[in-house]
């Protein structure tokens, strides 16, 4: 599947640890814990009622850290120690947060080699335009250029130009253009 890791608890308790990438997780009988390394500021729930199927569905924005859990029988989460009812944030109507206000973020890892991600965050939905230039103003390559819902969005660019070929080592400029906004960050390309 696609999926980093598909866990099954067995029948009594179970404590899950999140990692990076998409996990599927099934705590089965028993009362059972996911634990998550950061504050819960950094990440969403969607409920099932969201997620098309019976999980919960958590997202964390930092890249790198805990990726996309799809949650099932699982009766409590905990953030960066901090331990929660998952009831809870269902049923007060808590589970999605969305930022209140546009923010790119410093790229990471920057210097890079292969991979940096760009992380920012939408309050509305917009039109989006991420493309990478060179230091003299020369279109690389477009890793994003679509409508957005408010979210918290992480793309990544590999380095790449248009046709697919890497890039050589140096400066590059990523340009966010959104129907209110235009924000540049510069990255260093090492090879």
């Amino acid at each position: 599947n696609n999926f980093s890791n598909n866990l099954t608890g067995n029948i009594g308790d179970n404590h899950f640890m999140s990692f990076d990438g998409e996990n599927i997780i099934n705590g089965r009988d028993g009362f059972d814990r996911m634990i998550f390394q950061g504050d819960f500021d950094y990440y969403a729930i969607l409920p099932p009622s969201a997620t098309g199927d019976s999980s919960t569905k958590i997202i964390d924005f930092v890249p790198n850290r805990d990726g996309t859990n799809f949650l099932f029988n699982i009766e409590e989460v905990e953030f960066n120690g901090i331990v929660y009812n998952l009831n809870d944030f269902l049923d007060n109507g808590s589970e999605i947060n969305l930022p209140t206000e546009f923010a790119i973020y410093a790229p990471y890892p920057n210097p890079f080699n292969p991979t940096t991600s760009i992380l920012f965050d939408i309050a509305k939905t917009e039109h989006v335009d991420l493309s990478v230039f060179n230091i003299k103003g020369e279109f690389i390559k477009s890793l994003q250029n679509e409508s957005l819902d408010p979210g918290q969005y992480s793309i990544k660019w590999h380095g790449l130009n248009e046709m697919g070929h890497t890039v050589p080592s140096g400066i590059y400029i990523i340009k966010f253009t959104s129907n209110f906004t235009q924000k540049n960050r510069k990255v260093l390309f090492l090879k």
